[in-house]
């Protein structure tokens, strides 16, 4: 039975697989899949949408990970797509919904298309985007049974390196920022609601991940010290205007393999994938995302001065040590991340954001947490405290603690990057 392109598609078929097994013993009812409907978008593309349902399927709090393997034959080509690391697709019990793109130029009156449900290492879903720094491929994973799991297995050289790793701040809300207790440069309280997931990079940027887009190490912090390797440490000694190009903060990096990092790594990712628009964040996301829920001044608490606090999360004067030339950033990763699992929101390096210094006095009064405060200027904030001045559990590390402005064309050594995404896909 053939469908046209621009309704349901698919011959549906449907396939049971094996119970899981725990200690030699079936412990769960056999899972089973079932696809429902199988639709082409139109007008038409190549995006296809695949409703399909699960019977006892993934059971995070059970520590029972799933994945869906689809086979899909198109005309008599087999393509097998794997759910964790093709698309996402989440194995949850219920109705889901993935979305799978067929390869440019293909085209087909009919698709027939199979389903699996297979255990696995690690969850379906999207709370995780991995980036591949070498094939620009994307692939998603669920938040592991505890965030402390998902921390372990991400904070290891692979994902410092060869790997990125970002982290869903889902739509919705309640987000706060800023607070009331008015130190200088700090925001006044406001609870935001977002309309968009976005994701955000749960490292600094490495010295090693820029090598393996741009090829060259400009940090004046490169070297190996006291164990920690220059690959793991933050990149800096890199100005805004180079890492992204020059372009204002309202219009995105361009696509160029001879660019700056973010116009090089679109490029790799758009080749691989076509998502683009991995970016600096606002003010807005940064601070949302390194408060991680919390309302009090810092990440640790309300208490000034507690340093013994702070100091687990903070890479700042009381963890640092000294190399040549001045003061010393450590690996990222190296101490304690926020309740998100993200590292070094406070302290080891200040990070570029996209708004400027001027436009916008209160960033309370931004109209959007997406759209960077910008007045034609050079001027570029950075957030997040720094290792090379600032002690732990001073005004700086306040998690709504606004830093002066930077001229977009410097080249610190105490500034470094942190990436994101916003998810603007419609109809995920």
């Amino acid at each position: 039975m053939k469908f046209p392109m621009n309704k349901i598609l698919a011959n549906v078929k449907r396939l049971f697989v094996l119970a899981f097994v725990m200690g030699g013993a079936a412990a769960y009812a056999v899972p089973g899949i079932e696809i429902e409907s199988v639709t082409q978008r139109w007008p038409w593309n190549n995006k296809v949408d695949i409703v399909y349902n699960i019977t006892d399927g993934q059971n995070v709090d059970a520590g029972v990970y799933c994945k869906v393997v689809f086979t899909a034959n198109v005309g008599g080509q087999v393509y097998t797509i794997d759910g964790i690391t093709n698309i996402c697709a989440l194995a949850n019990t219920g109705k889901n919904t993935a979305t799978w793109e067929l390869p440019k130029g293909v085209r087909a009156d009919d698709c027939t298309l199979t389903a699996a449900l297979y255990s696995s290492d690690v969850p379906s879903g999207d709370d995780y985007m991995i980036v591949d720094l070498d094939s620009g491929a994307v692939s998603y994973e669920g938040l592991m049974k505890t965030q402390a799991l998902s921390n372990e297995r991400y904070n290891t050289p692979v994902y410092k390196s060869d790997k990125m790793v970002f982290r869903k701040i889902p739509a919705g809300g309640p987000y706060p920022t800023g607070d009331d207790k008015n130190y200088k440069g700090v925001s006044s309280a406001r609870i935001w609601t977002t309309d968009r997931d976005y994701y955000v990079a749960i490292f600094h940027l490495t010295q090693g991940q820029y090598k393996k887009i741009c090829g060259t190490n400009p940090s004046v912090r490169k070297n190996s010290y006291e164990g920690n390797n220059a690959d793991y440490r933050p990149v800096e000694n890199v100005s805004w205007v180079t890492f992204r190009g020059e372009v204002a903060p309202t219009v995105a990096p361009t696509l160029d393999p001879e660019g700056g990092f973010l116009q090089r790594f679109n490029h790799l990712v758009h080749s691989a994938t076509g998502l683009s628009g991995f970016d600096l964040p606002t003010e807005i996301m940064y601070e949302i995302a390194q408060r991680a829920g919390s309302t009090s001044c810092y990440l640790w608490g309300d208490q000034d001065g507690d340093v013994f606090s702070a100091t687990n999360h903070a890479v700042c004067v009381e963890r640092r040590g000294q190399e040549s030339g001045g003061a010393c950033s450590l690996e990222c990763g190296s101490l304690l991340p926020n309740n998100w699992g993200l590292y070094d929101m406070i302290g080891n390096m200040l990070v570029w954001v996209l708004d400027d210094n001027v436009e916008q006095g209160d960033m309370a009064n931004v109209a959007s947490p997406f759209v960077p405060a910008y007045k034609q200027g050079v001027n570029r904030r950075a957030r997040g405290g720094g290792y090379w001045g600032s002690s732990c559990a001073k005004d700086t590390f306040r998690s709504s603690y606004r830093y002066w402005a930077y001229d977009a064309t410097i080249k610190p050594y105490y500034v470094g990057f942190r990436l994101a995404w916003i998810d603007n896909r419609q109809g995920k």
